[in-house]
């Protein structure tokens, strides 16, 4: 399994996986990824991307854990504290976290 979304920044890494998955010839390839766009150039527009996608990651954790549970707390800093920081604090390489909509990927996908 890829973090394709990963790999976003790093783009002859993506097309050298890509040209991999394409020699292969799957019969089936099942691709999961966050419908929200992160990757945009300007700040303003994957912030407030970036609003709505951890709004929803959080109310999705108050449901599901009660929050004096040591595991949410690990899983809201550790995992999510990162893709935060990622996307406001880090630009160019560093920044780690590059989701992209799912019109990118089929555009991608297409031209492979």
């Amino acid at each position: 399994m890829y973090s394709l979304w990963s790999m976003i920044g790093q783009q002859d890494r993506l097309e050298s996986l890509m040209k991999v998955i394409k020699i292969i010839k799957p019969h089936v390839m099942v691709m999961c990824e966050v419908a929200a766009n992160l990757n945009s150039p300007n700040f303003v527009n994957h912030l407030i991307e970036a609003l709505f996608h951890y709004a929803t990651v959080f109310d999705s954790l108050e449901d599901c854990m009660d929050g004096e549970d040591e595991h949410r707390g690990i899983t809201e800093s550790m995992y999510l504290g990162e893709g935060i920081r990622s996307i406001v604090a880090a630009e160019g390489a560093e920044r780690a976290v590059r989701h992209v909509n799912l019109n990118v990927w089929r555009k991608f996908f297409c031209a492979i």
